[in-house]
């Protein structure tokens, strides 16, 4: 299993800014984030140059917003098509994306409409990878996740699941190794951080350093190694201190933690 960092605590900053710090500090793998470009309207091209001079390699990227639960679905391919765009410039083929947000009592209504969408994407852009990451509604109910996906991967391949066991596990307590045993076919990415940091007698629940949270990957990868995994695992940091620090740390811990658990 490959660690590679992930450039979301940092997305409303310049990547010139960091870009020199990660190579110096031996990051060079990396996870990039879209806002850098759709936001705040870098140009890629200069960006890539400016990785490639700091021999950093991006092996993802993390896309913004998309629904792909509605029948006009013009407005997130025209979205699509720039994230893909962009991604061909930096060297890369996996794009993470959400599917939308609807909670999981709609899914039976919409299903029709998002394997649509969904085969669409596929067809339209057969040499991406595209994970759709578990952060709400649909996306983290399991079973509904591993009927959609049943219904896709045979005939399009090149959709899977971004795995994000902090963002299952904050709305359902105790259900993100279930998840990810039942999903395991379709996984194709993972997100790793922390969850629930200890703040004196309290449980704070928010997204923290991987290390600091209460919430424990050792099961999960014992699974992963024990299913031979092959992807990446994506580390992120969300919460509080300065990132540099926080993502320094935290990588120690879990190069220990794969080291030692799987």
């Amino acid at each position: 299993m490959r660690v590679i960092i992930n450039t979301v605590c940092l997305k409303n900053e310049d990547p010139a800014d960091f870009i020199p710090l990660f190579s110096k500090l031996g990051w060079k793998e990396i996870e990039f984030h879209m806002n850098h470009f759709l936001e705040q309207k870098h140009d890629p091209k200069r960006i890539f140059s400016l990785l490639t001079k700091n021999k950093i390699k991006v092996h993802a990227m993390s896309g913004g917003w998309c629904d792909f639960f509605n029948e006009d679905n013009s407005k997130t391919m025209v979205s699509i098509k720039k994230q893909v765009n962009i991604c061909k410039i930096m060297g890369c083929n996996i794009l993470r994306l959400f599917l939308g947000i609807r909670k999981p009592s709609q899914y039976k209504s919409l299903k029709k409409t998002l394997i649509c969408n969904l085969s669409k994407l596929s067809k339209s852009y057969p040499g991406m990878i595209f994970i759709f990451e578990t952060h709400d509604g649909v996306s983290l109910d399991s079973r509904q996740m591993h009927d959609l996906f049943s219904a896709l991967s045979a005939e399009y391949p090149n959709l899977m699941i971004n795995y994000d066991p902090a963002n299952i596990e904050k709305e359902h307590p105790g259900k993100a190794l279930a998840f990810l045993k039942l999903n395991y076919p379709f996984i194709g990415h993972c997100h790793i951080k922390g969850l629930r940091s200890h703040e004196g007698q309290q449980i704070k629940d928010f997204y923290c350093s991987y290390g600091e949270g209460l919430f424990s990957y050792i099961n999960i990868f014992k699974y992963l190694r024990k299913a031979k995994y092959r992807g990446y695992l994506s580390l992120e940091f969300e919460g509080h201190g300065c990132p540099f620090v926080e993502i320094s740390r935290s990588l120690g811990i879990l190069k220990r933690d794969i080291k030692r658990y799987s």
